[in-house]
């Protein structure tokens, strides 16, 4: 006999309100790695972590989620690249720019202009820097005597070398490149994830993954989530696909993920992966950054009013946070309504709703959010999985319960009727308490009358989910009215 519960003290036998919290597992500047921290505000994140992709997701979820923002920083051992620098340079200027350090986070777009003109000898000129595209940029800095320069907002880990010849820079000198962030490999996730499942006293739904996710690192999640689930813990996770690489068209970008993922199951949906990425408003700084979609989309789930929530749900509202980038027009870099192909393949996706402004939750003509369930299970949308989760949770609270007590059974070691009928009385109040009607029509529990208990000391029992159905289509026929066909009365 044994039953291990690792996230409830239940000393009062009550059953555990839903948490309404995520977890998630990043890169950051500073902070312990593969610590659970309970984040609630901004100065905390900031103070805890510094800067990096982990603090701007979990700033974002303070700002446009509900419940605690948990967050963990992991190892990562793949450091994050700098491309190369394009120069734009004004007539007659001999300035030059190159880039040190190693990327803190992710950046599409980074541009250094000169303000001033000047030599470096002279610390005379001046420049602005935007890591957003042009959005929005820094006011004016001296570039100092050497040349040497480290922006400190926004953390980037980047060192910015000024260097001239004879004439030094022009006024309008402009120097544009990109760097991707670090991220984390499978062993760091693994890691993360073990300490992640130790941690007996934190009470959340899901944890994401930040950083691009392959199928090796689907398949690691899913060994962990399947040990949580031995713990007693029932769980999900979200990741996120990659993004297009340059040069790359989008639907190169969608057959390549297909690809990856074709032979990744999750049997019970306990993932998703969020595919596409878009531009959204920093909760840190305000700047217009490019990010995955995860990000807002983790948030919509929070603001969930229940977990029977259909997450494409209109009157729920749009993606938060998703704004033009710099060129004024583009938000996502995937539609799944204008190019379908990635929530048929079991893709978390985005797409728009004609009569609608913004973006929603999946897309498969029907705005079905996704998981990674095969394509015909129960489990093939996110709202049954949350559902099945939560249920599974109450289960382990309620079985817990029993566990040593005295059975009455009948000679041959079956539970006696009477008997069975109150534990599933007692059992069936509790659950509906908890899950109908904001997640459940109704669950009914059925105790199994077969089953020798004597010899196995087992007490199976069945617990049979009555879900909400959704509209997920609504067909309109119109027609004018004839009046030839009117009938006079």
């Amino acid at each position: 006999m044994l039953l291990t519960v690792t996230f409830l003290d239940g000393q009062f036998g009550f059953l555990p309100d839903a948490p309404r919290a995520s977890v998630s597992i990043g890169g950051a500047t500073s902070g312990t790695l593969n610590q659970l921290t309970p984040i609630t505000d901004k100065t905390t994140l900031l103070g805890t972590f510094t800067g990096g992709p982990l603090v701007e997701d979990r700033a974002f979820q303070l700002a446009n989620g509900t419940g605690t923002a948990y967050a963990m920083r992991c190892a990562t051992t793949v450091a994050g690249v700098v491309s190369s620098i394009t120069p734009t340079l004004q007539a007659g200027s001999d300035g030059a720019l190159t880039v040190t350090g190693s990327p803190a986070d992710g950046f599409k777009s980074i541009i250094v202009q000169i303000t001033t003109a000047g030599k470096i000898a002279l610390a005379n000129a001046q420049a602005i820097a935007s890591f957003d595209g042009g959005i929005n940029f820094s006011p004016p800095f001296t570039i100092p005597v050497g040349g040497v320069y480290s922006p400190a907002d926004p953390v980037s880990g980047l060192t910015l070398n000024f260097t001239n010849g004879a004439v030094g820079f022009k006024v309008g000198d402009r120097f544009t490149f990109s760097c991707t962030g670090p991220t984390p490999n499978s062993t760091d996730l693994v890691n993360a994830m073990d300490a992640l499942r130790g941690d007996a006293t934190s009470d959340w739904e899901f944890f994401r993954i930040i950083g691009p996710s392959s199928s090796a690192i689907f398949a690691a999640v899913i060994s962990e989530i399947n040990l949580m689930r031995l713990d007693g813990r029932f769980v999900w996770a979200m990741l996120e696909a990659r993004d297009q690489t340059a040069g790359e068209s989008e639907l190169d970008w969608m057959t390549a993920i297909r690809a990856d993922f074709a032979n990744s199951v999750a049997l019970q949906g306990q993932i998703v992966i969020a595919a596409g990425y878009g531009y959204l408003t920093s909760a840190v700084s305000g700047r217009v950054f490019w990010r995955p979609l995860a990000t807002p989309m983790a948030a919509r789930v929070t603001n969930a009013a229940d977990y029977a929530e259909h997450l494409g749900a209109t009157a729920g509202g749009p993606l938060p946070g998703l704004v033009p980038g710099p060129d004024g027009v583009t938000i996502v870099s995937h539609d799944e309504r204008k190019v379908p192909g990635l929530a048929a393949a079991r893709f978390l996706t985005a797409a728009s709703v004609i009569g609608q402004k913004g973006y929603f939750i999946g897309d498969n003509g029907k705005l079905e959010p996704a998981t990674f369930a095969q394509l015909l299970s129960d489990f093939r949308k996110l709202m049954y999985v949350r559902v099945a989760m939560r249920t599974a949770n109450l289960a382990v609270v309620i079985g817990s319960k029993l566990l040593g007590a005295k059975i009455e059974t009948n000679r041959n070691g079956t539970i006696n009727d009477r008997f069975a009928k109150e534990i599933e009385q007692v059992w069936r109040a509790e659950l509906k308490n908890q899950l109908v009607p904001a997640d459940l029509q109704d669950i009914d529990v059925q105790i199994n009358r077969a089953t020798n208990i004597k010899v196995t000391g087992n007490v199976p029992t069945k617990l049979v989910m009555n879900s909400w159905a959704y509209a997920e289509e609504v067909d309109f026929t119109l027609a004018f009215l004839n009046p030839n066909l009117v009938v006079v009365s």
